[in-house]
């Protein structure tokens, strides 16, 4: 799998990524979240399942919450970012989705 960066100055994020190498990953989420008041959370998805969650508050007029998770994955398995807020603005185009493969098992 090559670099995944993906930025978004909307509501919602989707970026899926398809395994199809057997191996062990590492996938990386930094949300900002724009304008005192907006909530905002992005959630790596493994399979439909959460695997971590980043929340911000929205104490701030910037703020950035970021997660990580090394996982296991087969070929077919699918990862993506979930993400929710209370406004439509809330995301900052310097969100980034990224993930890269730690090793390759044969």
């Amino acid at each position: 799998m090559k670099y995944m960066g993906k930025s978004c100055n909307t509501r919602k994020l989707l970026v899926m990524y398809f395994c199809n190498i057997l191996g062990t990953y590492y996938f990386y989420i930094n949300l900002m979240i724009g304008g005192i008041g907006n909530e905002g959370y992005g959630e790596i998805m493994v399979n439909g399942r959460v695997k971590c969650r980043a929340f911000s508050s929205g104490a701030h007029w910037l703020e950035h919450s970021q997660c990580s998770t090394i996982t296991d994955l087969n070929k077919g398995d699918r990862v993506w970012v979930r993400t929710g807020s209370n406004g439509p603005y809330a995301f900052h185009g310097l969100s980034r989705f990224t993930g890269y493969v730690i090793s390759v098992q044969f």
